[in-house]
């Protein structure tokens, strides 16, 4: 296989993979059932917040500094992320951001 054959093949499978992003059925799985703006919002609240976790999970157990800086990174990003989703979760009036069930309705940590 040369370059130029394995660039095609990546860029197909992203575009599959892309295509079934867009789908109906892909909203449907995200949002638990039928895709209403607050399900939707709240499962990327909760992907975003997961995400910003396992990056600072990350951090915590990485000896490699330039790997540990990569992940500080990333977690920002994520958390970055979730502040806008509930941000506009909040501009709209819907749902809480409770991502892990204590309550407290703002588990950005």
């Amino acid at each position: 296989m040369n370059a130029q054959t394995l660039k095609r093949e990546i860029e197909t499978e992203a575009a599959s993979a892309l295509r079934q992003l867009d789908s109906d059925e892909f909203l449907r799985a995200a949002a638990g059932g039928e895709p209403t703006t607050q399900a939707l919002l709240e499962t990327a609240a909760a992907s975003e917040h997961a995400a910003a976790m396992t990056f600072e999970t990350w951090i915590q157990t990485e000896s490699d500094t330039n790997a540990q800086a990569a992940f500080e990174r990333v977690a920002e990003q994520e958390h970055t992320h979730y502040d806008r989703v509930t941000a506009v979760m909040d501009a709209i009036g819907v749902g809480g951001t409770d991502t892990d069930g204590n309550g407290n309705g703002n588990d950005r940590q």
